[in-house]
């Protein structure tokens, strides 16, 4: 099948109508987004999509399913979609589709409308090696199978595999140990297709080992416990195991990899001890892995690896630009949303416990819709893009992961020292991570933190630094200015205790946390004299807590949280904050919705950062309230107050009040402070 098609083939009239005629770019001063009108109704832009228009077909595919069930719900008269064309240099134009769809649960005040972008570029095809995409020439070559478990996919994945261990000294350099083993592997070298469970104290286990990442999706299957572990270790029938186990042995066994590491097959279910042990392990399991092999798209143990696939998706499309006055162009249609629709949006990804089995390992080898995507520390690829993704594609995505390479002394270190990242960079990659991990879900609350304890302890390693329930010692006072952004939605901390209120684990929110970057000029206003948690078990040091405090130094103000705007949607435009009956100019952002139309709280000013260009000052404070049954000068946490970016004046009203006795913590209300040592509280 050719790579390549020409647009009067595979464009609506519709989107035709974009590339000819007078050129409407977006005015970038306005922003509105209702640009031309792309499509009038949904069951036209269903239509188009039906009839293969590369477009509409490819906005239609990255709508969500509860997205897609909604667009026959048009409300009322307005078009359905339009479009916005920009130019962002002279070989690049971005085009953004704007989808108007109707929603079943109409908010107060809303038109019944939910707005959903698509957005791709196009690039010429005359510059295309110059930003890393193929040329027409290469994709001649490319070759797509109607199914991604064909030999052509195998031995794109072979070669992947094979090319990484031979060539990629990065992806080798911190190969395993042949002193380490998982506690128990899967020996696929058994009779026939079957296998059998090994306890590697027993064996000696000279080869390599690949592991698996899946979605368990609440259906029962086949599982290690006390019961079975005998048999287990006698034989395992193929034919006992879900598809995706299935699948995965095929592929450790067509790349040659003799032994497979399976979370349900490899640990003890019924046993909290095995659990809590190899919970612990994990980061050894996966770093020390050759593969981790991903179910990316499978929701379920039950469904398989392989997936039949329209070839056409997979196809470099090109469109032809006729604008009046303008020198016509061919131009790749490529989606600037291409990697993330394949792997950070897909069901594996949601899961957890998946962000560390895909950083650590130095491979991962994803299963997804309809292609096979290669991840390691030197390429990412995917069978469209078999020889590395563009350029810019990687500049606007989440694949920098592997580029992580956590490893204590080896690897990660020396692409540090290789790089010239300071550690204030390190501490900026960990805040990329979590907020990578805040758009998954763990099944059991106190997993939020065991999920990414291997991840933790490798970047201890390398940063010589102490691990706070999900925080870094030599990052403070800075990791404790997270926030939640809470609109329509809810945002609460978990029943059962799970982390310090000051760490970002201690919160269960569905918009997810938001991580403070340090500003590069800031005057840090606290001063943190003692730091500590308290892990569940010593097993684990880096997983599960129990209790955790900071005895910190700083000025510490009564003030009062009411309700100033009961109709806003976003709880900070409902909030605010008032020192002294003077209103704190800036944004409140609460960790968890507030009900009460006045509450008594107080205030820790934590810095004042500077704007480099015109010395503009903004700061940002902790509002803190008493925790029950604990002597004065013992706080919790209740949001963050930001006065950023740095358009209110510091030097009148609420932030007067409590900038102007900075220099002297603990000079004004004793009784907010530790008994024993005002200008002191202890922060849990």
């Amino acid at each position: 099948m050719s790579t390549e098609q020409e647009d009067e083939k595979i464009l609506c009239a519709q989107c035709m109508s974009i590339f000819t005629g007078q050129q409407q770019l977006k005015d970038p001063s306005i922003s509105s987004d209702r640009g031309p009108v792309h499509h009038f109704s949904a069951a036209s832009f269903e239509a188009a999509a039906n009839s293969g228009c590369i477009i509409c077909t490819r906005a239609r595919a990255a709508l969500r399913r509860d997205e897609l069930d909604c667009l026959s719900m048009q409300v009322g008269h307005e078009p359905f979609s339009y479009c916005l064309l920009s130019k962002n240099s002279e070989e690049l134009y971005t085009l953004e589709i704007i989808i108007y769809y109707a929603v079943e649960r109409l908010l107060e005040g809303e038109d019944g409308r939910k707005r959903f972008v698509w957005e791709t570029h196009l690039r010429s095809t005359e510059k295309a090696r110059e930003y890393g995409c193929p040329s027409g020439n290469d994709m001649a070559c490319y070759t797509y199978t109607p199914h991604t478990g064909s030999e052509g996919s195998f031995n794109q994945a072979r070669k992947w595999y094979s090319d990484c261990r031979e060539k990629h000294a990065r992806c080798n350099v911190s190969r395993r140990s042949l002193s380490y083993s998982p506690t128990r592997l899967l020996d696929l070298n058994y009779h026939g297709s079957d296998l059998r469970l090994i306890m590697t104290a027993e064996e000696t286990i000279k080869e390599d080992y690949a592991t698996l990442s899946h979605c368990w999706g609440g259906q029962s299957i086949i599982k290690l416990t006390t019961d079975t572990l005998a048999q287990f270790q006698n034989k395992i029938g193929t034919t006992s195991l879900p598809q995706t186990f299935r699948d995965a042995i095929l592929v450790a066994r067509r790349l040659g990899i003799r032994y497979l590491w399976i979370d349900s097959l490899c640990i003890i279910q019924d046993s909290l001890e095995d659990w809590q042990k190899e919970a612990a392990l994990m980061g050894e399991v996966y770093s020390n892995s050759t593969l981790n092999v991903m179910a990316t798209a499978c929701r379920n143990s039950h469904q398989s690896l392989f997936r039949s696939r329209d070839q056409g998706e997979l196809l470099h499309y090109t469109v032809r630009t006729e604008w009046d006055g303008i020198k016509p162009e061919t131009c790749y249609i490529l989606s600037r949303w291409f990697w993330d629709n394949h792997t950070l949006f897909a069901p594996l990804n949601r899961r957890g416990w998946v962000l560390q089995e895909r950083i650590l390992p130095p491979r991962a080898l994803h299963f997804t819709y309809n292609q096979l995507v290669w991840e390691c520390r030197e390429q990412e690829s995917c069978e469209m893009y078999p020889d590395g993704l563009p350029r810019f594609l990687k500049s606007m995505n989440y694949s920098f992961v592997k580029h992580l390479d956590i490893d204590a002394s080896q690897a990660w270190l020396t692409h540090l020292q290789e790089s010239s990242l300071s550690q204030r960079d390190c501490y900026e990659k960990w805040l990329r991570v979590i907020r990578m991990y805040w758009y998954t879900r763990t099944t059991k609350d106190t997993d939020k933190l065991v999920a990414i304890s291997g991840l933790a302890k490798r970047m201890g390693g390398a940063l010589k630094d102490r691990y706070l329930a999900g925080l870094w010692e030599g990052n403070l006072p800075s990791n404790l200015l997270w926030y939640v952004h809470i609109v329509d939605g809810k945002c609460c901390r978990p029943e059962n205790y799970r982390a310090p209120s000051w760490s970002w684990a201690s919160i269960e929110a569905n918009e997810g946390v938001n991580l403070w970057h340090t500003p590069l000029r800031e005057r840090v206003l606290v001063e943190i004299e003692e730091a500590s948690v308290t892990p569940l078990s010593n097993i684990d040091v880096t997983g599960e807590v129990i209790d955790g405090h900071l005895r910190l130094r700083g000025s510490v103000l009564q003030a009062e949280l009411i309700i100033h705007d009961p109709s806003a949607r976003e709880e900070s435009g409902r909030l605010q904050i008032r020192v002294q009956g003077e209103k704190v100019d800036g944004k409140f952002f609460p960790d968890e919705n507030i009900t009460a139309t006045s509450t008594s709280v107080y205030c820790l000013p934590v810095w004042v950062a500077t704007k480099p260009l015109d010395n503009k000052e903004g700061a940002v404070a902790l509002i803190l309230k008493p925790v029950d049954g604990k002597p004065r000068g013992w706080y919790s946490r209740l949001g963050l107050l930001n006065n950023s970016p740095y358009d209110k004046d510091l030097s009148s009203g609420g932030w007067k009040k409590m900038l102007e006795c900075l220099d002297d913590p603990g000079s004004g209300d004793h009784s907010v402070y530790l008994e024993a040592d005002p200008g002191t509280i202890m922060f849990v």
